[in-house]
């Protein structure tokens, strides 16, 4: 083989070798391009659940509040009736040593 046939054979080996290189280059960005939109969907699915979530923990937490509070009104009804109950009891005391 002379030196031209071998610069030949030299130069379609390195096209076949860079035609090979770019099928493969071509084919692994035709997977990261399909594995990133995929990635998008799922990203636009996770912000919709999670809105989701915040909007059902504000919802519990109002609830929360609103419970704490009638907690509260109901504390404070209990030391009314507590301080009611006691001035009749201290009122009978008294009116039935009056009584005697």
């Amino acid at each position: 083989m002379g030196k031209q046939e071998h610069a030949v054979k030299s130069v379609e080996l390195n096209s076949s070798t860079v035609r090979s290189r770019l099928a493969e280059l071509e084919a692994t960005h035709d997977n990261v391009t399909s594995e990133n939109a995929q990635l998008r969907r799922d990203k636009m699915l996770l912000v919709d659940h999670v809105a989701d979530l915040q909007r059902k923990v504000r919802k519990k937490h109002t609830t929360l509040m609103h419970i704490c509070e009638l907690q509260l009104v109901n504390h404070n009804q209990i030391l009314v009736l507590k301080l009611v109950l006691g001035n009749i009891n201290s009122n009978c005391k008294c009116s039935n040593f009056d009584n005697r």
